[in-house]
């Protein structure tokens, strides 16, 4: 599904429900390929959790469900990502996969003007009560058209999630430590990306978590969040909803 508004362009795709390209004035903002699998390009939604599963085991009210290891013993990044995404009415829409036990469905509504990619998306319970998180996972380039090269900081108010020895999470949000970072953040101002003489874009979310990846050359990661990493800290009665709404916002040079 291609959209189109001035000079704004973003591309999505049915495997994954996945943004395949966004670009405005002209410049590809996002990491469209990558020879690994699909974690590393585009932008994915994240569902019913984000990130790191741990031991790919979900735990709610005294029940446990195993889901499908994807990144060791592990699961990463939900259960949306690679299945196929019904695109109609400029709405996408997937159901949870059967090893979800809780059923539900995901759905994406996007919209495009000349300077801003707005992303609904909503997590919806089916017969039953079940957890639930959303994240959105995109991959920007680190160098755009003309060789302008990707920087940033973190927001002023931003706060870190603290992991023990073991990488556990502490439960304690502390003061950033000096990047480059492979965690999660807790934030309620825009998220600044800036590419020298292209322009910048502003990341603003609904969720109060975003997790950063810049331990590459080629991309960096930023995912607004409704939960923390591995956490889904709302639980939906069947047929709630959850959504989350992230804006991408471009402003010239």
């Amino acid at each position: 599904m291609g959209l189109a508004s001035g000079d704004a362009r973003a591309t999505f795709g049915a495997n994954g429900g996945r943004l395949l390209s966004l670009s405005f004035d002209g410049y590809e903002l996002l990491r469209t390929r990558d020879r690994r699998n699909d974690v590393w390009f585009g932008g994915f939604a994240m569902a019913p959790w984000s990130g790191i599963l741990p031991n790919s085991t979900v735990d709610f009210e005294g029940d446990s469900s195993r889901m499908p290891p994807s990144w060791g013993e592990h699961s990463l990044h939900g259960l949306v990502r690679s299945g196929f995404w019904q695109i109609e009415d400029g709405r996408l829409d997937t159901s949870l996969p059967a090893e979800w036990p809780f059923g539900g469905s995901l759905s994406l509504e996007p919209t495009l003007t000349p300077d801003s990619l707005l992303l609904e998306f909503t997590l919806t319970a089916g017969e039953r009560r079940m957890p639930a998180a959303i994240g959105f996972h995109p991959w920007f380039s680190n160098v755009i058209l003309g060789g302008s090269r990707l920087s940033f900081s973190l927001p002023p108010d931003a706060s870190q999630r603290e992991l023990g020895d073991a990488g556990e999470p502490t439960g304690e949000w502390i003061d950033p430590a000096a990047g480059p970072w492979d965690d999660c953040f807790r934030t309620g101002l825009p998220f600044k990306l800036s590419w020298a003489e292209a322009g910048a874009l502003a990341i603003r979310s609904s969720g109060a978590y975003i997790g950063v990846f810049n331990k590459e050359d080629s991309g960096t990661a930023v995912e607004p969040m409704t939960s923390s990493p591995g956490a889904m800290s709302d639980v939906l009665e069947p047929g709630e909803s959850l959504t989350l709404d992230v804006q991408l916002e471009w402003s010239a040079s």
